[in-house]
């Protein structure tokens, strides 16, 4: 059956590549972004090519705007993905991050509320929020976050989206809305935004730039690639069980140092533009530390697999190479 999915943060990097893998399939797709950067307003463009999308453009907290959505376009799925998600921006601009990921996240639960109870409360309806493995805070140099874990954010950014979090849950427990959360490692693949750390590192190598690293570029993350994630949340919504928490990452395999991610990018950029061996690695730099930098993250994603069978498919090897190879034919635009 023709499904109606509002998706918010569309035309962002994860919304991106999800709204590219819901539209093969028999879906109609609703996409809400606030579009104010350059390459998010590429990649809202090029969406709205797909005849079974429909963009719009403005900010979530216009609670006037989303309710002529739900009543236009009546959505039996909400995916909400719209943030802002970038830590250092997030330290030095956090009256941003609070409207959106705050103040935009209760404005899209209250307008799905008000839809769900006047259509009668469907059971099919699903509030999917689309969380981060930072909620957590810091790991050691052993263990993994597991869903039980209490939230101890360290920066405003993770500050924010463990309190869009809290009003998920608040709303599913006063009202009854039936809601999914899950929390992602860091993402990477094709149209993410040029100040998250693996497209930066590329354009740094492609420019001749030098590589920049907080720290000692000990700090350890789990990567997932992009297309895998936007597989694991689509089976969320279709084969989870309302009201729980799932974590959603790369595992084990797929940790990596920054200085170890940074280092294998600028040898495959070298590689790739047959560059002298190591020649933009021999620019690595380190700087100043970001405040708040947790040393480590790694999910413990079994929950997940045994509610769902999802699991990763792309290994880090294969998909760092694809990403590297996009980012040399798509810099201009990212």
């Amino acid at each position: 059956m023709m499904k109606t999915i509002l998706i918010t943060g569309g035309a962002g990097f994860i919304g991106t590549n999800l709204v590219r893998h819901l539209a093969g399939q028999e879906t109609e797709l609703i996409v809400v972004d606030h579009v104010c950067e350059t390459w998010n307003r590429k990649n809202f463009c090029d969406l709205a090519e797909y005849l079974q999308v429909r963009m719009y453009a403005f900010d979530l907290c216009d609670r006037t705007r989303l309710a002529v959505i739900f009543d236009k376009h009546d959505p039996e799925w909400v995916m909400h993905l719209a943030a802002e998600s970038h830590v250092d921006k997030s330290i030095a601009f956090p009256d941003a991050f609070v409207s959106s990921n705050v103040q935009g996240t209760m404005a899209l639960l209250e307008t799905a509320m008000t839809h769900w109870k006047r259509n009668g409360q469907p059971n099919d309806f699903r509030f999917h929020y689309c969380s981060t493995d930072e909620v957590y805070g810091s790991l050691g140099t052993v263990g993994v976050f597991h869903e039980v874990l209490p939230l101890h954010p360290n920066n405003p950014y993770s500050a924010t989206k463990a309190a869009g979090e809290h009003l998920v849950t608040a709303w599913a427990n006063s009202s009854g809305l039936p809601v999914i959360i899950t929390r992602s490692s860091n993402n990477y693949g094709p149209c993410q935004g040029p100040d998250k750390f693996i497209p930066l590192t590329i354009r740094r190598c492609l420019k001749g730039e030098p590589v920049l690293i907080h720290g000692t570029g000990q700090n350890i993350r789990d990567w997932i690639h992009v297309d895998d994630h936007v597989r694991a949340i689509h089976a969320a919504l279709e084969r989870s069980e309302v009201g729980e928490v799932y974590n959603i990452g790369g595992g084990p395999d797929s940790e990596r140092s920054n200085l170890e991610m940074a280092e294998t990018i600028c040898d495959l950029v070298d590689e790739m533009l047959g560059h002298e061996k190591h020649a933009s690695r021999n620019t690595i730099t380190f700087v100043t530390d970001r405040p708040g930098n947790d040393l480590r993250y790694a999910m413990d994603t079994s929950k997940f697999y045994h509610q769902t069978g999802w699991k990763p498919e792309i290994s880090l090897e294969i998909g760092l190479r694809d990403t590297v190879q996009w980012y040399i034919e798509n810099g201009n635009f990212y």
